[in-house]
């Protein structure tokens, strides 16, 4: 992601807001600080989320039915159809959004709700034995009808940059920090 967004001087002009969400075990905010370190201040506004607030409101607010079109999209026979069908029983606050990019014009007005992106991938299963592949997951992207794709994050780092460099959209630099839930306000 290093080449794709901080040694490629074109997307200097991309405003990037990084928000880390615990998710895994040794998820935390000091190993935020340390993933983060790729990202210059000057390039990224980054935010410590560690009750899931934001992946909690892009899901009620961006992907709502999300995981019920997923589930008629998938044959039953597909790897991650039992999964999707577990997750769909459980408590939805429990599926917070993450591993994902969400992409936006510049100029979209972020008001009460999350506004919906212009494009946006989320990974949804990874391949441990993927680079022999080439890939190292499975993605969503922009429809969650649609089936999964193999791809990689450098992949979906840089499509998201090119369609953000498209002339059809244009960015605001970026304000850089990074910020805990407690201390933040949305940027």
């Amino acid at each position: 992601m290093q080449k794709e967004l901080v040694n490629n001087p074109a997307a200097d002009s991309i405003a990037l807001y990084i928000v880390w969400i615990p998710m895994v075990p040794g998820d935390s905010e000091s190993a935020a600080r340390r993933s983060g370190a790729i990202f210059p201040a000057k390039r990224a506004a980054q935010f410590f989320d560690p009750n899931h607030c934001v992946g909690k409101a892009c899901v009620d607010d961006i992907f709502p039915g999300c995981l019920a079109q997923m589930i008629k999209t998938f044959p039953k026979d597909h790897p991650l159809y039992d999964r999707l069908v577990s997750a769909q029983a459980d408590d939805s606050s429990k599926h917070p959004l993450w591993d994902a990019i969400l992409c936006y014009p510049s100029g979209v007005e972020w008001t009460g709700r999350i506004p919906k992106p212009a494009f946006w991938s989320k990974q949804i299963d990874y391949s441990e034995d993927g680079k022999s592949r080439g890939f190292t997951g499975q993605f969503l992207k922009n429809d969650c009808s649609q089936a999964p794709v193999d791809s990689d994050w450098h992949r979906e780092v840089h499509e998201a940059v090119e369609k953000l460099l498209d002339p059809r959209h244009s960015t605001q630099p970026p304000r850089a920090q990074m910020r805990t839930e407690a201390d933040s306000t949305p940027p």
